[in-house]
């Protein structure tokens, strides 16, 4: 989600479609619906990098092998902090940059 809102609020409808694009990758290339290995070549090399990887593994981890899932949280955790900390930076840019247009009193 923290990556939706960066995208969608520092970009607006372009941001949204980026989003959607990651979005679509991350349903191939995150190995939920067939292995890894059987994808092709373009696939195995963005794989590591979607969010949606680390939460596929965590779940089988959990679900299946019982084993630890600390370093799939704390990939998604830092992913979304830099997300949030970067939607949080461009909002205070953003509020430095605004100027309140003066009100007039005419009554």
């Amino acid at each position: 989600m923290a990556i939706v809102q960066f995208f969608a609020v520092v970009f607006g409808n372009p941001g949204r479609f980026v989003v959607l694009i990651l979005m679509i990758l991350q349903l191939v290339a995150a190995g939920g619906t067939m292995p890894v290995e059987l994808l092709n070549h373009f696939f195995q090399q963005i794989n590591p990098f979607l969010p949606m990887t680390y939460t596929v593994s965590a779940y089988r981890e959990a679900i299946f092998l019982g084993g630890s899932i600390t370093i799939e949280l704390l990939i998604l955790t830092g992913i979304f902090v830099i997300f949030h900390t970067a939607s949080i930076f461009y909002f205070t840019w953003k509020a430095k940059r605004y100027e309140p247009e003066p009100v007039s009193a005419s009554s």
